[in-house]
């Protein structure tokens, strides 16, 4: 049986907070925003360290409100038509459906309310960790376009590659 990490309970609370207090942002996919410049996505994936397409927006990011800052929590929601994918060697676990493609649908929703999926979709999740922080990737990929939502973690030895 899998031991719960701190970022995984960390992770549940954070999405307990978002059902309790609701949720902000709309539109499906991009909705009214542009796609990021050059300079917007390198700054973006330098942060989530991670790469990007070329069409991808920024949906929604926030704090995570009320946090101690220490954890260095921070989320991000992005959207991309032409797709998102996981590269293996950022990868250090990788789940095609750890939280479940409803509790991930959820997520989303919380940043694309007025999100209306067509036809077959599915998800998956990744843990990767970089510059002292852990990442968890929670995507969503429909026939509309594909949904991203990374969470930052400060590493505090816990994630999968911090251990022995």
């Amino acid at each position: 049986m899998r031991s719960i990490l701190m970022s995984d309970l960390l992770s549940m609370l954070w999405i307990g907070t978002v059902f309790v207090l609701g949720c902000s942002g709309g539109g499906n996919g991009c909705g009214t925003r542009k796609p990021l410049s050059q300079k917007e996505r390198e700054a973006l994936q330098n942060a989530v360290a991670i790469t990007l397409p070329n069409d991808v927006c920024l949906v929604a990011s926030n704090d995570g409100g009320g946090r101690d800052p220490s954890y260095g929590f921070y989320v991000w929601t992005v959207y991309s038509k032409s797709g998102i994918s996981f590269v293996p060697s950022q990868m250090v676990k990788y789940e095609p459906n750890w939280w479940g493609t409803p509790n991930i649908v959820a997520m989303i929703k919380c940043d694309v309310p007025d999100l209306n999926i067509e036809g077959k979709h599915s998800s998956s999740t990744a843990v990767w960790v970089s510059g002292g922080y852990e990442f968890r990737g929670h995507l969503l990929m429909t026939g509309q376009g594909h949904y991203l939502n990374i969470q930052r973690f400060r590493d505090h030895g816990t994630a999968p590659a911090s251990k022995p």
